[in-house]
C-alpha cells in the first residue's frame, strides 16, 4: 500500500518544481503516492501554508516545506514501515 503525500503549492513556484521532482526521485524506491493542492485564492491555505510553500504533508502532519528534507523523509518512512 502506497504511502499518501500531499505538496502546498503555487503554481510557477521553482522551490514547489524542486520539491516535486525530488519526490519523483524518492518514488522510485518508495511507493508513495504524491498529490498537490493549489493554494492560491484558498484564503484558508494562504494563512496557512502561504510563506511556507512547497509545503509536504503527510497523516495531516507537515513533514517539511521549502525544500524536500530527505532525511526527515526516509525517518518517516521507516517509521511507516513499521506500523
Amino acid at each position: 500500500m502506497s504511502v499518501q503525500f500531499q505538496v502546498y503549492i503555487r503554481y510557477g513556484c521553482h522551490l514547489c518544481d524542486e520539491m516535486l521532482e525530488h519526490l519523483e526521485i524518492l518514488a522510485n524506491e518508495y511507493e508513495i503516492d504524491v498529490s498537490t493542492i493549489e493554494i492560491t485564492g484558498k484564503d484558508d491555505l494562504e494563512r496557512q501554508y502561504g510563506n511556507k510553500v512547497p509545503v509536504l504533508v503527510c497523516q495531516q502532519q507537515e513533514v517539511c516545506h521549502f525544500y524536500l528534507d530527505v532525511k526527515r523523509f526516509r525517518e518517516l518512512m521507516g517509521k511507516l514501515a513499521t506500523k
